[in-house]
């Protein structure tokens, strides 16, 4: 496993955990595509500088409270499958919630390109040519 690539997804997830959006971008290609289509709230797809901050911008209406803990990663060549461990409070109902999902992450050139969330761990592993 390159542990440069897994470095690089710690360090972007520990800055989106600070609200260090800055720290976050140097992480991420300029036109990266981070695809939460899959998600069950605000379903979309975000591409590049602009979409990043739509997407932070998207969490912090919905949540008073959003972290993100990673609990494991797999690698088959240049993609991540990173499993997630989501935390959070609703910003107007207060409701606590737990959940977990799988991120298919590409990285080139020392960037993250893109990101796609699956709700289903297996169907990532299944993306990335990998079994649990």
């Amino acid at each position: 496993m390159s542990q440069e690539n897994v470095e690089l997804v710690r360090n972007a997830l520990e800055a989106w955990n600070r609200q260090d959006d800055i720290a976050a971008l140097r992480f991420f290609s300029p036109d990266a595509v981070l695809d939460a289509s899959g998600r069950v709230l605000n379903p979309d797809v975000y591409a590049g500088v602009e979409g990043f901050m739509r997407f932070r911008q998207d969490i912090a209406e919905a949540w008073d409270r959003f972290e993100l803990e990673i609990e494991d990663i797999f690698e088959s060549e240049s993609l991540l499958v990173v499993f997630v461990r989501s935390t959070g409070r609703g910003r107007t109902s207060g409701v606590e919630v737990d959940f977990r999902s799988a991120w298919l992450v590409t990285v080139a050139d020392q960037r993250i390109t893109s990101l796609r969330l699956y709700r289903d761990r297996k169907e990532a592993l299944e993306a990335a040519g990998l079994s649990e």
